[in-house]
């Protein structure tokens, strides 16, 4: 994982349930969108974070469950 997704890591580990959007993670990060949406598309391959369709965006939100995924 690069730093940008360390830190939506440590982000989603403090706040279960937050919902990250592309246009955020771009602004905060300092980074294009298409690169965000890629870091974010990882980080749900690797089951860290669940996508939804929220009209035409998707949101990626952090599951409650996700200190358990990383002590397994």
């Amino acid at each position: 994982l690069n730093f940008v997704q360390k830190d939506i890591v440590k982000k989603s580990i403090k706040e279960a349930g937050r919902i990250f959007m592309v246009k955020e993670i771009a602004s905060d990060y300092d980074i294009v969108e298409n690169t965000a949406r890629t870091y974010l598309k990882k980080l749900v391959e690797y089951k860290i974070l669940i996508a939804y369709k929220k009209g035409r965006s998707v949101g990626y939100i952090a599951p409650s469950n996700l200190r358990e995924v990383f002590k397994n």
